[in-house]
């Protein structure tokens, strides 16, 4: 039987060929690959994609674990917590010591955190287990080393529960068309100056494109977003654009994802509302300097013929924070923030009748439960459902 022998990649030129060809080559492989990576490049990569928002979990969990570690160790100096225990390979130690954690930790004000922030704090625990390549996971309801852990977790959340801690949770406010009314009556929302007609772009995005509160407005491209037909000039009702997502919290595109798809949606033209984003849009983003990639950009204080009305530099992320705000706020309305635009659009469509599978489709939800945590059904139908109760002969509309 025949040696077999690996496969030889011939990548360079006959060697009949010239100099000049050989070296032609050459140039062309240099072109073609980057500079070999550094290690910390490769570090980095390795790590995978993780999200900012929970980057920032697992920094606030492995920080209310070392305070409260520190302290119990000036209290109990010979049952001292090992700070290091992140690398411990001992899941019976780990247990016990979580065990402690889940049932001392508190606020900074001394109040108990509700189920859903403890099961944060544990789960950015675990991120930081993993992160140092520990043989076990906290969470593994095989391993018997963590059954008290999760005994210890039940007793707790029931406990929580039975106390009444928890049992309401805080859902983002549904700005109703009365109070976008009354924006537009005072003015925060408008054309009337370029951080007015900024706002309103912004306001109006977040609604039609259904995009998570400040990451995705952030970090949106003017590539993202596409007219058809692109002719300025035409404008009716089959005009719209169309929003293309390229990365979100629902979607960070691992390898294994090849065959999701990108949330793409449009909004179409309202001709003769002022509310258009097709309109809004197409004053907007004309006025943006040429070649920019992002839509929000910081607007000139003055707007004039020979001056930009947008710079070259980008509103800041802190400052898109409290633009719903700056909205509501300016027109006496309390309570709002960014992430009321995505909560608002949802429960527009649910209180109306579209289907699910449409509202998934705008929204970027991959299951129902995320789904359904945001719509809101009116008082209304829960009316209508009671007078049924009462009155089964009635029909619920």
């Amino acid at each position: 039987m025949a040696e077999k022998r690996p496969l030889e990649v011939d990548d360079t030129c006959p060697s009949d060929c010239s100099e000049e060809a050989r070296e032609s080559k050459r140039a062309k492989n240099e072109k073609r690959f980057p500079s070999p990576i550094k290690s910390e490049a490769l570090q980095k990569a390795t790590e995978g994609v993780v999200p900012n928002n929970t980057k920032q979990s697992t920094r606030w969990a492995l920080n209310t674990f070392l305070t409260w570690a520190r302290e119990r160790n000036k209290r109990c100096p010979d049952e001292e917590i090992d700070e290091t225990i992140f690398c411990c390979p001992d899941a019976e130690r780990v247990s016990h010591v979580l065990c402690l954690f889940t049932l001392e930790a508190r606020k900074v004000d001394g109040e108990r955190y509700p189920p859903s922030i403890l099961r944060n704090l544990l789960s950015g625990l675990n991120r930081e287990f993993v992160k140092n390549k520990v043989t076990f996971g906290i969470f593994d309801k095989n391993d018997h080393r963590f059954t008290e852990l999760r005994n210890t977790l039940d007793s707790v959340n029931s406990q929580l529960h039975r106390d009444g801690i928890g049992v309401s949770t805080n859902h983002a406010e549904v700005l109703t068309v009365q109070d976008e009314d009354l924006c537009w009556e005072k003015g925060t929302l408008g054309v009337s100056s370029l951080t007015v007609l900024q706002h309103t772009v912004f306001f109006y995005i977040g609604l039609h494109f259904v995009l998570r509160s400040v990451q995705e407005q952030y970090d949106l491209m003017v590539s993202q977003l596409k007219r058809v037909p692109e002719d300025l000039t035409v404008y009716d009702r089959n005009i719209y654009y169309q929003y293309s997502e390229y990365i979100s919290k629902n979607n960070v595109h691992f390898f294994t994802d090849a065959k999701m798809k990108n949330k793409v949606v449009a909004a179409y033209a309202q001709p003769g509302s002022s509310r258009c984003l097709v309109s809004l849009l197409d004053r907007y983003l004309p006025l943006l300097p040429s070649g920019t990639e992002h839509v929000y950009m910081r607007p000139a204080k003055e707007f004039s013929a020979d001056s930009p009305a947008y710079y070259r530099q980008r509103v800041g992320i802190n400052t898109i924070k409290k633009f719903v705000h700056l909205i509501t706020s300016g027109a006496g309305l309390v309570g709002y923030t960014n992430h009321c635009l995505r909560a608002t659009a949802m429960t527009r469509m649910f209180n109306s009748g579209v289907p699910e599978k449409v509202i998934a489709d705008k929204s970027g939800h991959r299951s129902l439960d995320g789904l359904r945590a945001y719509e809101h059904p009116n008082e209304e139908l829960y009316r209508a459902a009671e007078e049924i109760i009462s009155d089964p002969t009635k029909k619920f509309d």
